[in-house]
């Protein structure tokens, strides 16, 4: 029969305990920063897509009166999470600009003489 011997207890040493934790707070702070770059990605491409029907509207109005219209047209609806404003519009100009609400230092801008989103304010 095999006695107990006290150097050979079960469970686990404060080291592998240390161990498994740092691991742990390593994975879970990788994840972290993983999921906050993926929110800004999204936040950007749902900007930029909503400015890109921006565009689409805008062009689709011009061509069907004598300018670009004073107000965004009705036919374009933003995204849950963006907000989009027409801060300036003639017959001839504009300059609109989109903003996240979920990651709000996301802003884009677009003009008729620049129609791909870039970053910034109008």
């Amino acid at each position: 029969m095999k006695q107990f011997h006290p150097t050979h207890a079960k469970g686990f040493t404060i080291v592998e305990v240390v161990t498994v934790i740092a691991v742990l707070g390593i994975l879970a702070t990788i994840g972290y920063f993983t999921i906050s770059d993926w929110r800004v990605r999204t936040a950007r491409a749902e900007v930029a897509s909503d400015l890109n029907g921006v565009v689409s509207a805008m062009e689709s109005a011009r061509t069907f009166s004598s300018g670009y219209p004073a107000a965004i047209p009705s036919t374009f609806k933003a995204s849950p999470n963006v907000t989009v404003t027409l801060r300036s519009s003639s017959s001839t100009a504009y300059c609109a600009e989109a903003a996240s609400k979920v990651i709000t230092t996301v802003i884009y801008k677009v003009t008729n003489t620049n129609k791909t989103p870039t970053q910034g304010t109008c």
